[in-house]
């Protein structure tokens, strides 16, 4: 059944995505994919795609969603910044692919104020799609949705919760990472884990490439 979506892509929102999803420990895992449940927020995009020269982390996803014929009713991205010598104001890269394709954007400053929850509850969305937000989402958005939020957080959980998890990967020589999509909840990356890939990493791999790697995998 397609759901209506809310996207917190850098935050998504929709409708009739996920009927039923089978949870287990967030702990548990096997070498390709596994049950568990989440969806991370991660650090500000741009601390990724501006240094590292790559796509967004969360356009792929959106893309993705998009293409399943999913309702993206609302995607919410981090607001506009000013970028280069001339300090032009530049479009997130989220929010370049949902023009593109004609969806309403949501910029707030502050996703926890009042206003912003407000304005969000009027979707009413059937679930909500996080990937590379920046924020940290209060319960009352977390409570939202019908099917809960879904975070898809770039490294093999509960390794590196919270931010940078690419770049500590590669930073720590590790052999392999992955991606986790789990249930969000309160805590930073803690809810129950849906799935996880792992990928291995390469001896000459950089933050960059690893991330390109990592974004496609979060989005499938």
């Amino acid at each position: 059944m397609k759901k209506r979506m809310a996207i917190l892509m850098s935050m998504a929102i929709a409708a009739n995505m996920i009927a039923s999803v089978p949870v287990c420990a967030a702990d548990i895992f096997t070498d390709s994919m596994t049950t568990d449940s989440a969806i991370t927020q991660e650090a500000d995009d741009d601390s990724f795609s501006d240094g590292l020269g790559t796509p967004d982390f969360a356009v792929n996803t959106l893309e993705k969603i998009i293409e399943a014929g999913h309702e993206v009713m609302l995607v919410v991205t981090q607001p506009d910044k000013p970028k280069g010598r001339g300090n032009t104001m530049q479009f997130p890269p989220v929010k370049e692919c949902a023009v593109s394709h004609g969806l309403e954007v949501f910029q707030p400053v502050k996703i926890r104020e009042d206003a912003s929850v407000e304005y969000l509850k009027k979707f009413a969305p059937d679930i909500i799609i996080v990937a590379a937000f920046g924020q940290i989402l209060p319960k009352s958005i977390l409570d939202l949705p019908k099917y809960g939020c879904i975070n898809v957080h770039a490294s093999l959980l509960p390794k590196y919760r919270g931010a940078a998890p690419i770049q500590w990967a590669v930073i720590n020589g590790d052999e392999i990472t992955g991606v986790t999509t789990m249930r969000m909840d309160v805590g930073l990356d803690t809810g129950d884990i849906i799935a996880k890939k792992q990928v291995r990493i390469a001896e000459d791999e950089t933050g960059g490439s690893l991330f390109d790697k990592l974004a496609a995998v979060g989005a499938e």
